[in-house]
């Protein structure tokens, strides 16, 4: 992996590799940094220290299109004698000159279908404004200016570009919006130091009118690039990594971040680190420009992969079906992984039912011993998440769903023939970790098949309802047992044998991890472990995966604080659906039968979330166009802010209407409520964390489900306990007041710090901050 490196103004090349010899220490061997030193001479640089040897050097004496030309034809010699390179990285000048690169390539491939690109990805450190090296370029707004123009605006420029009035100068509006950007790049760069304060630039032609100006000024003035000036047909089309310091200029770091409106919007990162107008220093955010250069390294081989993909037109098992929405693939897949989620919900639940057969069997009086069984399954739900999922990014979502399934039938035979209860509780234990890859695949399948689409949130919400409907069925074939007097084992056995059927028609699923990492059998180089489905992965590629979601969960504090916060708001949904049966059965006298009445409303509020999801996918375009096509991650909670008041006052109407004296329906149906309002709470916050981590949508899935299982274990345990004692106003009350006063505030406080927790995470996908 060879990147090129081009220096800021005013020092070289050998000081940039000084620079930068925090991140290029952790680079492996596979990686080769070169060097490119300015063409020109010039003062050293503001903030280098003495001890920095001379000749400091420049990229440009001047910037006007000629002069940016000669910049990059300078550049495009030195790539020809010393390429070809992977990467192109550029500090302060060095990265104006790379951006102005990209963007010339950009317009020669468009010209040219087919032509590839010179440079895989890109990274721009305290990227400079991008000048044109096209004469023609904006020259209908540097010309035909009025003498108001000049005399009363312009008069001056760029001296108090940041308060001159560019609005009105006549003409099209996008003449203010160039002569703003300009005034404001080249006053802060002139007493920043980042140019020479005797540079040419053309200022002349702005004073006289074009019969006294002369094409020697005219071809001196900058023509800078502004994302609504420049075509929007010629963005950078490879990923770009985008680094801005904290402490830097404000005004340099907003054109920094302008400059990313001149990359393709699918395809850009963008972090911020502790320093000022510097490279990153501090170990922490040198790993997170790791992780950034790393992703930027596997969009680079997606996109060779999806160009090879296009030509060849592989199998059906190499074929990403986010190509099309509407393909009978697709969905094939969408209802596979569904059904599979919702039997094994449905068999993981018959344990539940079965507990009075457990004390019968076993001969064990304590209902908090028998539970354990219970409890322990849902552990090893947070064993199996951890282990399996990850291993689904190296060897495929469909092939360690297949050995789930297997391993969860052999296991459940240890359920069943269990000599003793810890047997069967070290078995239920097993058996969990083996099913759960359920709950943490079937949304990294639908990552991978339809993250790029808006609507994504339609397939999640059949996840959803699955959810609702297993449980719902394994009470259904618990009560057929109960009913035939079946003895205990068959509880189990009839998990084996639906489990391991259900092996057969997965086989025929198509894997739907995306080609880039699944068919071409290349090998993505660099400190990135090994991505590709691989039938022998590294000894590192294994630990990296096996540690992954560990890793995950502990330096991404967006995942463990929403993963926490979900697995609070799901451990009141669980005390919810407890309590509603106690409340009917022992405090207003129903029989069991028509408790159940309970869990066919919270069924039917699950199924809501169908179909209000399109309004929150609406909701979403429109914060996507008010972005010009970049939505935050942040709107996909947009939606919630009307929903999650509904989840303290269903509790609170259950609390006020828990007597003998009110009907069964009230608790029916604020329980449907609370369940509406957890599940798309729940599947919101699920897209909005599989948006964020896309490469690795199983980890991260994993890591972020980790924090539920013991809130929901112990839930288990003290649900029933809690509404026997305290009794539903009092029990339903707390919940309500608990949700109230965490929960709602909660919410919102992910909603407003959303965006600073991502922006200095080192994994995340989208840097687009307001």
């Amino acid at each position: 992996m060879r990147i090129l490196c081009l220096h800021g103004y005013g020092t070289s090349g050998a000081i940039l590799r000084s620079q930068l010899d925090a991140f290029i220490h952790r680079a492996d061997a596979s990686y080769e940094f070169v060097f490119l030193d300015g063409e020109y001479e010039c003062q050293r640089a503001h903030g280098i220290g003495k001890f920095a040897q001379p000749p400091f050097r420049c990229f440009n004496q001047s910037f006007g299109p000629h002069a940016i030309q000669s910049s990059l034809d300078h550049l495009q010699d030195f790539i020809d004698d010393e390429g070809p390179f992977d990467g192109l990285l550029g500090f302060s000048q060095g990265g104006s000159l790379a951006l102005a690169y990209l963007i010339q390539m950009a317009e020669t491939m468009a010209a040219n279908p087919g032509t590839p690109p010179a440079f895989s990805f890109a990274v721009f450190l305290s990227t400079i404004v991008a000048f044109s090296p096209d004469p023609n370029f904006c020259s209908h707004l540097i010309t035909g200016l009025a003498p108001s123009d000049r005399e009363n605006v312009l008069a001056g420029f760029p001296r108090g570009a940041t308060h001159n009035d560019y609005a009105a100068l006549t003409g099209a509006p996008e003449r203010a919006i160039f002569f703003s950007s300009l005034g404001k790049v080249l006053e802060t760069s002139i007493v920043g130091g980042f140019i020479a304060p005797d540079t040419p630039l053309g200022l002349e032609a702005l004073l006289h009118s074009e019969s006294v100006a002369t094409n020697n000024d005219i071809d001196h003035l900058p023509r800078i690039m502004h994302p609504v000036i420049a075509s929007p047909a010629c963005r950078v089309p490879v990923p770009t990594v985008h680094v801005v310091g904290a402490l830097d200029d404000p005004l340099l770091v907003s054109m920094s971040k302008l400059m990313e409106g001149l990359c393709e919007a699918t395809l850009t990162r963008s972090l911020v680190h502790d320093g000022g107008h510097d490279v990153p220093r501090k170990p922490r955010d040198v790993q997170a420009l790791w992780s950034a250069v790393e992703w930027a390294t596997r969009e680079a081989a997606k996109q060779v992969c999806t160009k090879m993909e296009k030509t060849a037109r592989t199998t059906l098992s190499t074929a990403r079906y986010s190509d099309n929405w509407s393909s009978k693939g697709g969905w094939y897949l969408v209802c596979a992984y569904c059904a599979w989620e919702t039997i094994a919900l449905t068999l993981s639940t018959l344990y539940s039912f079965a507990q009075p057969v457990v004390q019968e069997t076993y001969g064990v009086g304590n209902v908090q011993i028998v539970t354990l069984g219970q409890s322990m399954q849902i552990m090893g739900n947070m064993l199996g998440v951890s282990l399996l999922s990850p291993l689904s990014d190296v060897f495929g979502r469909k092939t360690v769903t297949i050995f789930s399934m297997l391993a969860y039938s052999v296991l459940n035979l240890g359920t069943a023939y269990a000599p003793n209860l810890p047997t069967l509780i070290l078995f239920m234990f097993l058996s969990g970790a083996a099913w759960s890859t359920s709950l943490s695949l079937v949304p990294a399948v639908f990552s991978d098949l339809y993250l790029d689409r808006d609507d994504i949130g339609q397939p999640i919400a059949l996840f959803v309802i699955g959810a609702s409907v297993g449980p719902t069925l394994g009470g259904v074939v618990a009560t057929a047992l109960m009913d035939a007097g079946a003895d205990l084992k068959w509880y189990f056995l009839i998990t084996v044998f639906v489990s391991a059927a259900c092996a057969i028609p997965m086989s025929f699923v198509p894997e739907s991890l995306n080609a880039a990492r699944a068919g071409d059998g290349s090998k993505v180089t660099g400190p990135v472990p090994q991505t590709k489905l691989d039938a022998s992965p590294t000894p590192r590629g294994r630990w990296y995966f096996l540690t992954r979601v560990w890793y995950l969960l502990a330096t991404e504090p967006i995942i463990w604080i929403t993963g926490i916060y979900n697995g609070l708001a799901n451990g009141v949904f669980v005390l919810t659906v407890g309590g509603s049966i106690t409340t009917l059965t022992e405090f207003k006298g129903l029989p069991l039968m028509e408790a159940a009445i309970s869990i066919i409303f919270m069924a039917i509020g699950v199924v809501l979330v169908w179909f209000v999801m399109p309004t929150q996918t609406r909701l979403y375009r429109e914060d996507k166009k008010r972005h010009h096509g970049r939505a935050l991650p942040e709107s996909r909670l947009l939606l919630v802010h009307d929903v999650i008041w509904m989840f303290p006052a269903a509790l609170a109407w259950s609390a006020f209407t828990g007597g003998a004296a009110w009907g069964k329906w009230h608790q029916a149906v604020t329980g449907g409520v609370v369940a509406f309002t957890d599940s798309f709470l729940y599947q919101c916050l699920l897209i909005y964390i599989l948006d964020l981590y896309p490469e690795e949508a199983a980890s991260a899935t994993a890591a972020w489900l980790i924090p539920c299982f013991p809130v929901q274990a112990a839930a288990v345990h003290f649900g029933v306990p809690m509404f026997q004692k305290l009794g539903p106003e009092w029990a339903f009350g707390l919940l309500a007041v608990f949700t109230a006063g965490f929960v709602v505030p909660g919410f919102y406080a992910i909603k407003r710090y959303g965006p600073a927790m991502r922006g200095r995470s080192p994994a995340t996908k989208k840097g687009f901050r307001l």
